[in-house]
């Protein structure tokens, strides 16, 4: 993977977790990023990330993204089985 396919990624995946138009969740696995740029990624600190199953969940401090879904935390912890 080039850097100029990296960066295309990355700014696709910043449209994505900005819900604007044409953008995609960045699927990286398997990329060989050593060597590569990263100054300027917006990497969360607090992110925590698992998979059940068919599904992933990524956790931030304000937002949970589950399979296709995005909830705010405040949301989040307002619902019930």
């Amino acid at each position: 993977m080039n850097p100029n396919e990296i960066k295309e990624i990355l700014d696709s995946h910043k449209k994505w977790l900005n819900t604007e138009k044409d953008g995609h969740r960045a699927d990286l696995s398997g990329a060989d990023l050593s060597g590569a740029d990263l100054r300027g990624a917006v990497l969360p600190r607090n992110l925590k990330l698992f998979q059940a199953g068919q599904w992933t969940a990524i956790i931030m401090p304000d937002e949970i993204l589950i399979g296709c879904q995005r909830h705010g935390v405040a949301r989040w912890r307002g619902f019930s089985d």
